[in-house]
């Protein structure tokens, strides 16, 4: 379920389900998972896209540790 080599649009399906995972708030890490697709993939979507990451639930960032 991903882009195939030399292929430069998704399906619909496929963006749905990316779109759908990426709104529900998953990190671009676990869309990759559920998803099977490669490593990065996810983060060039979203640059593509010009969305921003959705973060991981764990650590906070340095500027919330204050």
């Amino acid at each position: 379920p991903g882009n195939q080599k030399g292929k430069n649009q998704l399906s619909q399906e496929e963006e749905r389900q990316r779109m759908d995972l990426y709104q529900r708030g998953l990190s671009d890490a676990e869309i990759e998972r559920r998803l099977g697709i490669g490593k990065g993939t996810m983060h060039h979507w979203r640059e593509r896209r010009k969305l921003p990451a959705n973060r991981s639930v764990g650590r906070p960032r340095k500027e919330e540790e204050k």
